[in-house]
């Protein structure tokens, strides 16, 4: 600490940015320790520690190949809710190397999604989700890595997934909650992009309805396809 006088008072400027300080330890709340434990290992983490006291307390530490800091997880030790540590990130600083392992290790395709169940990207936060928000993450991943990619994120429209795929920034797409909104996604998709015989994305029984249906000429669209009778 030193010290300093300002309009005849003596203060303490606090020196300790002057002071190397590094994050050694990250707590990390967890819902199954084993699986954690687990997991990480998978990936090569070094295990540190493991220490348990009873049934209801235990910590384990373990560390990422090449890093300074460690993660802690366990049971008893931390107030702190499973998945409520957010928005942080393992990096690596060598791409080629990270597909080889990747490939090593039998991973086809990379799903790319930058923690959407928030309801805002933890990558830029202070960008508002729209329509395809997350694909720039999966084309960055493909273009940098040569690894397939796999895009998320508002994926809604048949045309828009079509697009995604068609200009290469993906070579698949996911569709998450649409397809609660509509069960029949696909078969849907397949005939607004006029894909030949495209009931037979359904049981056998429901295409033959279907496609009796259409072929019947009665010039009505299904319901997804307007907001009602009257378009």
């Amino acid at each position: 600490m030193s010290t300093q006088t300002t309009t005849g008072k003596t203060t303490r400027a606090d020196t300790a940015t002057a002071v190397d300080q590094k994050l050694e330890v990250v707590v990390l709340p967890v819902s199954d320790v084993e699986r954690a434990k687990t997991f990480y290992g998978s990936l090569g983490w070094r295990l540190d520690a493991d220490f348990a006291a009873g049934e209801d307390w235990r910590l384990v530490q373990m560390t990422p190949p090449g890093s300074p800091c460690s993660v802690m997880f366990g049971k008893g030790f931390t107030r702190a809710v499973p998945g409520s540590v957010q928005g942080t990130f393992l990096v690596v600083d060598e791409i080629e190397a990270a597909r080889s392992e990747l490939a090593a290790h039998g991973v086809d395709v990379i799903d790319c999604s930058s923690g959407g169940m928030t309801g805002r990207s933890i990558v830029e936060p202070e960008k508002p989700p729209g329509y395809g928000y997350q694909v720039p993450y999966a084309e960055g991943v493909r273009r940098l890595s040569g690894v397939k990619t796999m895009a998320v994120g508002h994926i809604i429209h048949a045309d828009q997934a079509e697009k995604i795929l068609r200009d290469g920034c993906a070579d698949l797409v996911a569709i998450g909650r649409e397809f609660l909104q509509n069960p029949n996604w696909p078969v849907d998709a397949a005939e607004k992009l006029g894909v030949a015989k495209a009931f037979q994305t359904v049981p056998e029984p429901y295409g033959y309805w279907l496609d009796k249906r259409a072929s019947a000429g009665f010039g009505g669209r299904p319901s997804t396809w307007q907001n009602g009778i009257n378009p």
